[in-house]
């Protein structure tokens, strides 16, 4: 039974070193890789790349802006166009009931004429 307990406490122990060493070899691979992008970071290639970003983010806002003034000019005068013709349509009917006045007037007037002829 000791012989089990000692075996058991020498493969913990030969379990955690496992685990520091991997553990060290975790951190200096990290610190590596931070060390790598702080590298790539300072390369004038990683600016380029970051001013790119930047004006690529840049434009996406001022086309959005763009089009939703261009989406509000477009409705503006699709009102506008429908407004003339309401304009255009109200001028025709006055038209036509201007011609219907001024006939029915004409009328009025010869049938007025043509009972002062008759009562004379």
């Amino acid at each position: 039974m000791r012989s089990d307990k000692k075996k058991s406490v020498t493969n913990d122990f030969y379990l955690l070193k496992q685990l520091k060493n991997k553990q060290k070899e975790v951190r200096s691979t990290l610190q590596e890789a931070q060390n790598n992008l702080l590298k790539l970071k300072r390369t004038p290639k990683y600016s380029k790349i970051q001013e790119l970003e930047v004006q690529v983010d840049c434009f996406e806002e001022e086309t959005t802006r763009l089009k939703e003034i261009l989406d509000q000019t477009i409705q503006l005068r699709t009102n506008e166009i429908y407004n003339i013709e309401k304009i255009t349509n109200l001028e025709e009917r006055y038209y036509m009931q201007s011609n219907i006045v001024d006939g029915l007037r004409r009328d009025h007037q010869e049938l007025s004429t043509a009972l002062k002829v008759i009562e004379d």
